[in-house]
């Protein structure tokens, strides 16, 4: 059984997808998709992504990605809030892909994309099948070879993206339906473009938005295993 790495442990209400690749320090929740660390034939790699499974960080070098399969449970986001909770450290340049659910054009069978802008800045994309119909840019500016912890969440109306546990803004998407993509869940890669050079640490999915404290309280979480 996976035991909770964490001092404080990680927020569980609401959480519907882990990636972690140290199983032994991951916590999923009753209902909880683990596929990755549970079964390792559920996700499929390109190029050479280096695993350590003990802190859980999978390394890319521009070359690798992961792609893990689709799930209508978790990714069917709608009109919802939700909290997408991760961890990277950037160790190339930007116009990268950190996570994604879509093409490039957005405007066929797409849903999500994290994005990191050529300043670089995390953004976050999300459409109507469209085009990208919405995206937040948290405006910090970020520096390679440090680690941060970022949500990237649908609040009511607002699309926001924190770092660090802060917001410098929002978006306001109104009532937009976020479409139920088919496509794969992807890590460093949009379908072989914005390749990603860094190390991508635990993911974790909500079907809410986190709270400030929570947020808090997962980085807290997290603070031991990157530092």
């Amino acid at each position: 059984m996976a035991v909770n790495y964490s001092t404080p442990p990680i927020v569980t209400d609401g959480l519907v997808y882990v990636v972690d690749f140290a199983n032994n320090k991951s916590f999923p929740a009753a209902n909880t998709t683990s596929s990755i660390h549970v079964n390792t034939s559920n996700f499929t790699t390109g190029g050479n992504p280096v695993v350590d499974r003990t802190q859980g960080i999978i390394t890319f070098d521009g070359n690798d990605f992961i792609d893990t399969p689709d799930n209508d449970t978790v990714f069917n986001f709608g009109s919802g809030d939700f909290t997408f909770d991760f961890v990277f450290q950037l160790t190339g340049g930007g116009n990268a892909m950190v996570l994604n659910q879509s093409n490039g054009g957005a405007a066929s069978n797409s849903s999500f994309c994290i994005w990191l802008n050529s300043t670089p800045q995390i953004t976050m994309y999300v459409t109507e099948n469209t085009g990208w119909d919405y995206y937040y840019a948290n405006t910090t500016t970020i520096q390679t070879g440090r680690w941060y912890h970022c949500h990237g969440t649908r609040e009511g109306t607002n699309l926001r993206m924190y770092v660090d546990g802060v917001s410098t803004g929002e978006t306001n998407i109104g009532t937009a339906t976020v479409p139920n993509s088919s496509r794969d869940f992807q890590f460093a890669t949009q379908e072989g473009s914005g390749p990603f050079t860094g190390k991508i640490g635990p993911v974790k999915i909500y079907n809410r938005a986190l709270t400030a404290a929570e947020k808090q309280q997962n980085i807290k979480a997290m603070a031991g295993r990157f530092e």
